[in-house]
């Protein structure tokens, strides 16, 4: 099973304390509650590797089932059958 996340958000570490703020859009919100799981939300905190160039030190994002892609059908060759030539006939 694959899994795609949705980026929502992004946070700042406190300097003094250990807490970090989370800023996430109302738009965000909405996508988050369409996949709310028995009136739970769930989504994922993770530090950025460096500080983006606004000091955010944390991205929040929600993963998602990811969609199959749809199967490509090629339509196969129907089966050729011989067309009777004037010498095959019987008479």
């Amino acid at each position: 099973m694959n899994y795609e996340k949705i980026y929502i958000g992004k946070a700042k570490k406190n300097e003094s304390y250990d807490i970090v703020k989370v800023a996430i859009s109302i738009d965000a919100l909405e996508q988050l509650k369409e996949q709310a799981y028995k009136n739970l939300i769930f989504f994922e905190i993770a530090k950025l590797r460096e500080p983006d160039q606004f000091g955010n030190t944390h991205t929040c994002y929600y993963s998602k089932q990811a969609e199959k892609p749809a199967e490509i059908l090629i339509p196969t060759p129907a089966p050729q059958t011989e067309i009777p030539t004037e010498d095959d006939l019987p008479f």
